[in-house]
């Protein structure tokens, strides 16, 4: 069984126990490690090599974003997650795009909170449905995306199916029994005919479709 380390980062004592308590909780052999001053990262990261850090998008020594672009820049295969209290749709795709593997907003319930680090630590990103929701596409948007998925061949719409609800490329490759290079060609393929830059693009314009209508 994999063994996890944990490494919580916010500036808030009580939210920052809270978190701890909930990572104790649902892995109580594992180690979680946790910090107060953005400063104190780098020395706990290379120390404890964690497999998700938990990171406060506001706190002091940190600007917007910056924290994360720090970590994805230093420490690529360290997993991110973004932590806030803002819920704002824009900020949330974007922490996304810069290779945040989930967006958590502080109001969500201990119950849910637990859920959406089982999600990520399975390797997929985590999104609030009620952000999802509001990141779905405009009616006005409609008739060009029909055409976009009209384009798609039926495996290109399996994946991107399967992408909408943000499984990896490994995920998807043993769901539709395909090789993990061959989703790999397929999502490149999608995110050409989509017009879109990123995964997670991908999936916030297919968050709306109803598949069975082109399956």
């Amino acid at each position: 069984m994999h063994s996890y380390q944990f490494l919580v980062v916010d500036d808030h004592p009580l939210y920052r126990e809270a978190v701890v308590n909930v990572l104790i909780d649902l892995y109580p052999q594992e180690k979680v490690s946790e910090c107060g001053q953005f400063s104190e990262v780098d020395q706990l990261i290379q120390e404890h090599s964690p497999d998700l850090i938990l990171l406060d998008l506001n706190m002091p020594g940190v600007h917007g974003l910056s924290g994360l672009q720090h970590i994805r820049s230093h420490y690529p295969d360290v997993a991110v997650a973004i932590v806030s209290a803002e819920e704002n749709k824009q900020l949330v795709l974007q922490a996304l795009a810069l290779g945040a593997v989930g967006y958590v907003p502080k109001s969500l319930p201990k119950q849910a909170l637990g859920q959406a680090i089982e999600q990520m630590l399975a390797g997929d990103l985590y999104m609030p449905a009620e952000l999802l929701r509001q990141t779905s596409l405009q009616q006005s948007d409609g008739h060009q995306l029909h055409d976009m998925l009209k384009a798609l061949t039926r495996k290109q719409l399996l994946v991107l199916e399967q992408l909408a609800q943000g499984r990896s490329n490994k995920q998807i490759g043993e769901a539709l029994n395909l090789s993990e290079s061959t989703i790999k060609t397929h999502v490149s393929e999608i995110l050409r005919r989509l017009g879109v830059e990123n995964r997670v693009q991908a999936a916030n314009q297919a968050s709306s479709i109803d598949f069975s209508i082109y399956l």
